[in-house]
């Protein structure tokens, strides 16, 4: 069997590119990698190259998600800096909501692109809502440290997947006129 090696450089900001590389057989639609199956709405760049690295469909690790799961969405709803007007916006479930921000073009950066080494998308939740998130580790507390607006329900959004949890959240973005 022919695979295709397809190596995405994939856009989540304005300078920071994210990479992945997913392999697939000819004639299927879904990545035999990675567990992915489609491409995120990111703008891409990808180089394809043809290779025979599998002999047969056994030997390639295949996903078992469906595609109705794959693309399922939650309404989440932003509110501005200020808090005078709010956005709300269909969030891919398992997605980040440093992602789900930067995708739907809400006033939060994530200048690291998620990789945990600023602060620039930091979110407000409610109480309730902050409860029920999963627990940050002491990297995001250290980053959270740096932030602006800093309360006691503030996490990063590179750090909060999009579960069924969350729908319907309003997440208010931090003030910045300091």
């Amino acid at each position: 069997m022919t695979t295709r090696i397809v190596n995405l450089a994939i856009r989540r900001s304005q300078s920071v590119f994210s990479r992945a590389t997913f392999i697939f057989c000819d004639n299927c639609t879904k990545p035999l990698h990675n567990g992915i199956l489609s491409l995120p709405s990111f703008s891409t760049l990808a180089s394809v190259k043809s290779t025979s690295n599998y002999e047969d469909d056994t030997t390639a690790p295949v996903s078992s998600t469906s595609t109705n799961e794959a693309d399922a969405t939650i309404p989440v709803t932003f509110v501005s800096r200020d808090g005078s007007s709010s956005t709300t916006v269909n969030a891919k479930l398992g997605v980040d909501l440093m992602t789900v921000a930067v995708d739907n073009d809400i006033d939060l950066e994530g200048a690291c692109g998620g990789e945990l080494a600023c602060s620039t998308c930091h979110c407000i939740f409610d109480e309730d809502i902050y409860d029920t998130l999963p627990e940050k580790d002491e990297e995001e507390d250290d980053m959270l440290d740096l932030a602006l607006d800093l309360t006691e329900t503030s996490r990063l959004g590179c750090q909060i997947p999009v579960t069924k949890d969350l729908a319907g959240i309003k997440i208010r973005l931090p003030r910045d006129d300091y």
